[in-house]
């Protein structure tokens, strides 16, 4: 055959063949098809999709969370604690005090230091109870208390620190009647000198005054001119007078 013979024409058939067979060669060796790009980037947006709510439910989940937290903090949590200021202010003064350690007698003995007249003036006209109103009950959310047998509309409450000093000057006289105590004939008288002393015990151990008293070298080793944080007296003698209520029997 000479080399120069021309080539033979393929038929329409044979070429169609081909062109199959090209096209299905290059989808094999990875060659881009027009489909597959878009069935690919269509997972692609999906998937952008799935992520983006994914981290929308995360940011809601801890914005409830700290949102839940918040209220629940707020309701639950217990408001600070405060002194009642309901007599007028300012609720609290300096006091000095005087300890009273030197040639220290009593009554018959020749001083008065601690004889009646330190108690003149300590208690209020109608002792230690008071009668106030049903908006005054609430507006200082006091605990129920009893009704006044002649005023309906007034509730009777005693002021504790009254009822303290009642206490103290009950077991004070005790001190002139060493007796007492011993005798069972008054098992009354005996169990309120007992409960007194527990009513002072408490009082002192809640109000537990916590001023450092400066020391001397010598004996009695306390000074006497400490200033310590008082209750403002003077206003509560006022309220309680105002509002003065005498208990029958007391």
């Amino acid at each position: 055959m000479s080399p120069y013979e021309p080539i033979e024409q393929k038929t329409e058939e044979e070429r169609e063949n081909d062109e199959a067979l090209f096209s299905q060669t290059s989808t094999e060796i990875g060659e881009p098809d027009v489909h597959d790009s878009d069935s690919i980037w269509k997972q692609r947006r999906r998937r952008l999709l799935h992520w983006r709510l994914t981290d929308v439910g995360l940011v809601l989940l801890i914005v409830v969370s700290n949102l839940s937290w918040f209220l629940s903090s707020r309701i639950w949590v217990q408001p600070p604690l405060k002194d009642p200021d309901y007599f007028g202010s300012p609720d609290k003064i300096k006091v000095a005090f005087d300890h009273d350690w030197i040639d220290l007698k009593d009554g018959d003995n020749s001083s008065s230091r601690y004889a009646d007249e330190k108690w003149k003036g300590v208690f209020p006209t109608h002792g230690s109870s008071v009668a106030v109103s049903k908006e005054f009950v609430e507006l200082h959310s006091l605990p129920p208390s009893m009704r006044s047998p002649d005023m309906p509309d007034q509730f009777v409450y005693q002021i504790a620190g009254y009822h303290q000093l009642h206490c103290l000057w009950e077991i004070r006289k005790q001190l002139y009647e060493p007796g007492a105590l011993s005798t069972l004939d008054d098992r009354l008288r005996r169990d309120h000198i007992l409960h007194c002393v527990e009513a002072v015990r408490q009082a002192l151990y809640c109000f537990l005054d916590p001023t450092l008293i400066n020391l001397e070298p010598k004996w009695p080793h306390v000074p006497n001119g400490q200033k310590h944080v008082c209750r403002n007296r003077n206003a509560l003698r006022a309220w309680t007078e105002e509002h003065g209520y005498s208990l029958p029997g007391e």
